[in-house]
């Protein structure tokens, strides 16, 4: 299954692109991306060929630091719905917790942890992992990344919480001076993952935009849209995502979400089933929810390539599943029920 990220990670990119003498439309177009103005910021594009872009656009323009001056123009606001969330949040350690639980939300393949230092117990590595098929080069993606984090801490921490250490698995890149102002701590080339050290007594210090009463709401929504957690009933819900992310992407195969869920299907297939769930009816529960949401924002869209979208090969397989949903044709729900379908 393609990996995919949220298209907001493409803001700021054509500014530096231009600022470095690349044209940025014709380098977006060359890896199949559109233009950040002209696409929805909460769309998902390919991962790989987002790191593509970084990687090509740091060799064309000579930028060894590209990564590094992309997260200085974009901030943490690429991260919408994940932002919203650990804003309002207690502590750093709690929004630390509620970032790395919904990350997915702004890519499946990105993975955020905590873990303690081996041999330190006063110190924390917060590891930052992209997980794309192929295992592509993604030094300016990791290093861009990083360097949002340290945003955040320093956002979030009011200037009190910042990396003492900050690892990488690549060898250096750019100029010492680059990682200076970026992270303003020791950098490690070469390391076995990308993290960024912080104290263990960083994560009590209380943000503050604490909200209790935001905070229960944001993640109630969230549990209700996006349903991640460790409860098992959570599941379907995952693959619920996953499967609308994959149905845009061109690919919603059981084979595909397992592997971004990190499981064999097989394995998919069994807790699927311990819930009293399938993974072909929720499928067909999600083209039907997108066909209805189709033909309310889109009522003159084709019915091929609704068909398209929703996955299927054929105009004439979207024909039998609207019958079997709604006892008519395509056509007929579009012409007389359009108007007033909401998803």
């Amino acid at each position: 299954m393609t990996a995919l990220v949220r298209a907001s990670s493409l803001q700021g990119y054509e500014g530096l692109a231009s600022a470095l003498g690349l044209d940025g439309r014709l380098a977006l177009r060359r890896f199949g991306l559109a233009a950040p103005g002209k696409a929805d910021p909460g769309a998902l594009v390919s991962y790989a060929a987002v790191v593509g872009l970084f990687e090509y656009s740091a060799r064309e323009a000579g930028c060894p630091d590209f990564g590094l001056q992309l997260a200085a123009r974009q901030g943490l606001g690429i991260l919408g719905p994940v932002l919203g969330l650990i804003r309002h949040a207690p502590t750093i350690g709690d929004a630390l917790q509620l970032a790395s639980h919904y990350l997915f939300v702004h890519s499946p393949a990105a993975r955020l942890r905590v873990q303690p230092v081996g041999g330190d117990a006063r110190r924390l590595d917060l590891c930052f992992e992209i997980d794309i098929a192929g295992r592509p080069a993604c030094a300016q993606a990791y290093e861009l990344s990083l360097s949002l984090l340290a945003q955040g801490l320093a956002v979030f921490g009011e200037g009190q919480v910042r990396p003492c250490l900050v690892t990488l698995p690549h060898q250096r890149l750019g100029a010492s001076s680059a990682y200076a102002r970026a992270f303003g701590c020791e950098c490690s080339f070469g390391a076995g993952q990308a993290a960024l050290r912080i104290e263990q007594s960083d994560l009590a210090l209380p943000l503050s935009e604490q909200n209790p009463q935001l905070q229960q709401l944001t993640r109630d929504l969230a549990h209700h849209r996006f349903a991640r957690s460790d409860a098992g009933t959570s599941l379907a819900e995952q693959v619920r995502v996953l499967v609308r992310q994959g149905l845009g992407a061109g690919d919603c195969s059981r084979t595909g979400i397992a592997l971004a869920l990190g499981l064999h299907p097989r394995t998919l297939q069994r807790r699927l089933e311990a819930l009293g769930q399938r993974f072909d009816v929720l499928l067909d529960d999600v083209r039907q929810e997108m066909l209805l949401s189709l033909m309310s924002q889109h009522a003159a869209l084709p019915l091929g390539q609704m068909a398209a979208m929703l996955g299927y090969s054929e105009q004439s397989v979207l024909s039998r599943s609207c019958q079997r949903w709604f006892g008519c044709s395509p056509r007929e729900l579009q012409r007389r029920h359009a108007p007033a379908i909401r998803p």
